[in-house]
């Protein structure tokens, strides 16, 4: 029974590892096409276009400079367009952002109607656009597994039967999965815990400069820059320090988001020199991308199976294997506790005789016990 759950947690902890892989090459290209801005910004676009009638013709301008401008703007960069944009906006930022760059191209003010329904839509909308933003980056997991599968041949029927015939690489695995739990997906994938850490860095620095009983364990969860600075604005001694302190926060964001997308490549690197140390073989031996047409149908499902498998994301692989590290302590648990038990006759009572070696070995898991003597030769039924 422990061997098949060294199996199902070896594989898990495979396919988790290759998840996360996976997962650090979708964060980086996310980052570096600065993905989650470009679907803000279009999805503000249909916002502004479909509840402002008035506005629809500038939707898609409007949306780019609402998203640049310096009061809300993600950006300590040099770099321009999309680099620039927000990756989030609350409604009351939109609209002041939005009053703000209307009066400077000299536009007329929308419609007080206009502008309730830009506001009542807009909590709805915003749920939509990280919904797409999701969509995007599922799509960019699903390409990468593709390419990663079919060019390394990748077949997870192949490597199961691999897992089930070979120990030492399966024991190997198994010692994989306590370091692989440690890198939870969501801690990894968080943009806002970088938010958070480089806030406390200022205030750490800066200490004299914020109100009295200011901490960096006072620092609020921010999810987003342009909180961060409200944040900053209302708790500093001097109105006059706070734009160099979020110019600062800036800085330290930009820093630590550029270390973890360092971090991110170098897990991945990390991550494929253990599973070549485990002795695990991706891709079926005698396959290369050389004779990549060359694939027998059986490999060619395996490798479907993989994508699919893949797919599924690092979240889910992680749960996996969590859940199968506890059923496993279970399940190992409640087989030394049946081994313990003694042994009992089909009425629930006691035997009224033992093994030697089952006595012996009672004996032995209760020091404190008293000897159990050998049974005593019944004498024979009188003639």
């Amino acid at each position: 029974m422990l061997e098949l759950f060294d199996v199902a947690i070896a594989f898990a902890a495979l396919m988790l590892a290759v998840s996360l892989i996976i997962m650090s090459a979708t964060q980086a290209v996310s980052s570096l096409l600065a993905l989650r801005g470009a679907r803000l910004r279009r999805g503000l676009e249909e916002l502004i276009g479909q509840t402002v009638p008035s506005l629809k013709t500038r939707a898609a301008h409007l949306s780019q400079r609402i998203l640049a401008h310096p009061l809300i703007s993600d950006a300590s960069t040099g770099l321009g367009g999309r680099w620039r944009y927000a990756t989030t906006i609350k409604r009351e930022e939109l609209l002041a952002v939005l009053d703000a760059v209307l009066k400077e191209e000299g536009i007329r003010e929308p419609a007080a109607d206009e502008l309730e329904r830009l506001e009542a839509w807009f909590e709805s909308f915003m749920t939509r656009v990280s919904q797409w933003y999701v969509m995007n980056t599922r799509w960019i997991t699903v390409t990468f597994a593709v390419a990663l599968t079919f060019g390394l041949h990748f077949d997870s029927v192949a490597v199961l039967k691999q897992l089930s015939e070979e120990s030492e690489t399966r024991t190997k695995l198994v010692a994989m999965a306590d370091s692989l739990l440690d890198q939870a997906p969501e801690s990894i994938a968080s943009v806002e815990s970088h938010y958070v850490d480089a806030l406390k860095e200022v205030i750490r620095g800066n200490l004299a400069k914020f109100k009295d009983g200011t901490t960096e364990n006072s620092a609020p969860k921010v999810g987003s820059r342009s909180q961060a600075a409200d944040w900053i604005r209302a708790n500093v001694k001097e109105a006059a320090d706070a734009p160099a302190l979020v110019s600062t926060f800036n800085e330290a964001a930009e820093a630590k988001l550029s270390e973890a997308l360092d971090k991110s490549i170098d897990r991945a690197k990390t991550l494929g020199a253990s599973l070549a140390s485990s002795g695990i073989t991706l891709s079926p031996a005698g396959h290369t991308w050389k004779d990549w047409f060359a694939i027998t149908s059986r490999h060619f499902w395996g490798m479907v199976a993989s994508v699919l498998l893949l797919s599924l994301g690092a979240p889910f692989w992680f749960n996996v294997l969590k859940n199968m590290t506890s059923l496993k302590s279970a399940v190992a648990r409640k087989e030394e506790e049946a081994r313990d038990k003694p042994p009992q006759s089909a009425t629930g009572e006691m035997p009224m005789f033992e093994s030697a070696a089952g006595a012996e070995r009672r004996t032995r898991r209760s020091p404190t016990s008293l000897p159990v003597l050998p049974p005593r030769a019944q004498k024979p039924p009188p003639q």
